[in-house]
């Protein structure tokens, strides 16, 4: 389990994503080469939380994918990765792991009892939570 950070640090951590995630770009324009100039790379970045907000994830909770750990990048977060110039891998990470959740929701829309279970689960948290 992670240990609880200050609010400092959280801070310095989400202004330096913030820097390294300024401009919109769409999330086909995500093409990173391997010498890429700075400008270059925030375009990058900023293409990836587009493509994490595309799919679903929160925009308010992007930072906390960029900070989450992965062993894919070597029990590294996303944003110590991309710091130590692994941007291709960064990449590559969030497009398997989507790619991994179409194949699994193709497979459930596939399975008609598994649709019935989810939507009695939605139901019945919408029940506890009154939302």
């Amino acid at each position: 389990m992670l240990g609880r950070r200050s609010r400092a640090d959280h801070k310095r951590t989400t202004d330096h994503t913030r820097e390294l995630r300024t401009g919109a770009v769409p999330s086909n324009a995500m093409a990173i080469e391997h010498n890429a100039d700075p400008e270059s790379l925030q375009r990058a970045a900023a293409a990836i939380d587009d493509l994490l907000v595309k799919h679903g994830y929160p925009r308010d909770k992007v930072d906390s994918w960029w900070n989450s750990i992965y062993p894919g990048l070597g029990g590294r977060t996303p944003l110590q990765a991309w710091r130590d110039g692994n941007h291709e891998l960064v990449d590559h990470v969030i497009r398997a792991d989507y790619a991994r959740s179409e194949r699994a929701l193709e497979h459930l829309q596939a399975d008609p009892q598994a649709m019935k279970e989810i939507d009695f689960k939605i139901a019945e948290l919408k029940e506890i939570y009154g939302f």
